[in-house]
């Protein structure tokens, strides 16, 4: 970000991707915010497959490993609270029959509400 010297370009703070790749939350957090312009929350594993062939599955926030608490106190204590957070849905999700967007959000906020409440 900073060889690009370009005050317009943000960074969207999807802390998915870092989870999946084995970085901490509180590191993943700590080196955006500078950069970040919304937040992105999601779940997921990343499987060694055969022959060394990686895959990741992504699932919802609260129905995975990662520690939400952890994800929302690292948020303010860079002090990102003002950006929007959004729960995002992988398509792994969303294409799969019998897919019911109104409960997936429900869940979602729930998770959301529910690891915002220890803080």
């Amino acid at each position: 970000m900073k060889q690009t010297d370009h005050k317009n370009l943000k960074l969207d703070l999807d802390i998915s991707h870092f989870f999946v790749e084995g970085f901490e939350i509180d590191y993943s957090v700590d080196v955006c915010p500078d950069y970040a312009a919304m937040i992105h929350v999601k779940d997921g594993t990343k499987k060694v497959e055969v022959e060394g062939n990686t895959s990741v599955q992504y699932c919802l926030p609260g129905d995975g490993t990662l520690d939400l608490k952890v994800f929302l106190s690292s948020i303010l204590r860079n002090k990102l609270e003002r950006l929007p957070i959004y729960a995002e849905v992988s398509v792994q999700q969303s294409l799969t029959d019998g897919y019911d967007p109104r409960k997936v959000a429900n869940f979602c906020y729930e998770a959301l509400i529910k690891a915002s409440s220890y803080m």
